[in-house]
């Protein structure tokens, strides 16, 4: 594979054990398979996918590069890959130009992918030329010193995807503290604004 310039492979129809294959295929079986598969892969400098078998997605994140989702915003089935994105592994969606509109794709899924962190393509269902992406949005991130899901307001920067350590919300007022944040319990009189509301 590596030979012939491929980066890896994307294993299909791994949710067999959905279909009258004729053999008595399990989810156990699929799991295993694809396991296998990885371990071969990555033995041989090589990345694997997951494709669709979205009900197999909390099997396979960890061992997995990517995922490849199709259609997963006609169905509202994107929440699915959400165990990818929690460790910072690539997704990615494909809608067909057959079942929505390019007015539709832009207007819609895209402000969804983005805001999910997922990669949006429209294709055709017979794979031509034809590709139409979302484009990123570009956010200002700030960083979140502490870990707290609040960022500090005096340091930022502008990206198109989250950088590490870096978070939308930038309302934290102590960021060396994550004890520190708006909504956190107040503790009165000890000199400290716990919910940062200006108030101890």
């Amino acid at each position: 594979v590596r030979d012939k310039g491929f980066d890896g492979i994307l294993p299909d129809h791994i949710d067999g054990y959905d279909a009258n294959t004729g053999f008595l295929l399990s989810e156990g079986d699929a799991v295993a398979y694809c396991l296998w598969i990885a371990e071969q892969c990555h033995d041989r400098g090589l990345c694997v996918g997951q494709k669709n078998a979205l009900d197999l997605v909390i099997n396979l994140r960890y061992d997995l590069d990517y995922l490849l989702m199709e259609q997963s915003f006609q169905y509202a089935e994107y929440a699915s890959a959400l165990p990818y994105i929690s460790n910072d592994k690539a997704v990615f969606a494909i809608e067909y130009m057959e079942e929505i509109t390019e007015t539709d794709f832009l207007n819609d899924v895209c402000p969804l992918a983005n805001s999910n962190q997922v990669t949006a393509i429209l294709k055709d269902h017979d794979w031509s030329e034809y590709i139409l992406e979302c484009q990123p949005e570009e956010n200002t991130w700030y960083e979140d010193y502490d870990g707290d899901g609040y960022g500090n307001p005096a340091s930022s920067m502008v990206s198109n995807f989250p950088p590490e350590g870096y978070t939308l919300d930038a309302n934290d007022c102590d960021d060396s503290d994550p004890s520190v944040h708006p909504g956190a319990l107040e503790i009165i009189g000890d000199g400290i604004d716990q919910d940062c509301d200006g108030e101890d």
